[in-house]
């Protein structure tokens, strides 16, 4: 379930501190998936969340090395987790292209925002079930 309600002025990483996500993986009980190795390999990666600089580096969040620090190496795995992060904007735009309330703000009261927000996850999320069964 989504975790709606964050004020648009809040970075990122703020959000994400208040969140209920976050407090189920600080005190360990979030259900997250065992490592798994990598196909047609023998390495094996933790399952990890993608953050952008305004994130703290966890055991379970990896975000970009800071610009002044980087190496070759750096700098590609800096580009390869900003891949990452622009499917998760993706997403957002078609959410924001099918439900169009989202491109402005939504002028109700907060509770009633949530269950809108929540309602159109929810709505896409069922959809995308169906499509792939």
């Amino acid at each position: 379930m989504p975790d709606v309600g964050a004020y648009g002025k809040q970075s990122d990483g703020g959000i994400f501190r208040h969140s209920s996500l976050y407090q189920l993986l600080s005190s360990n009980n979030f259900n997250m998936p065992n490592a798994k190795k990598l196909p047609l390999s023998d390495v094996e990666l933790p399952f990890v969340i993608l953050g952008d600089e305004s994130h703290p580096l966890l055991s379970y969040l990896m975000r970009p090395y800071p610009r002044r620090q980087l190496t070759e190496s750096r700098r590609l795995f800096n580009d390869r987790l900003r891949r990452g992060r622009r499917v998760v904007e993706h997403a957002f735009g078609i959410l924001a292209g099918k439900w169009r309330i989202l491109n402005k703000p939504i002028e109700t009261s907060p509770n009633t925002a949530d269950s809108i927000v929540k309602c159109m996850c929810f709505a896409q999320h069922s959809h995308r079930q169906r499509r792939f069964r």
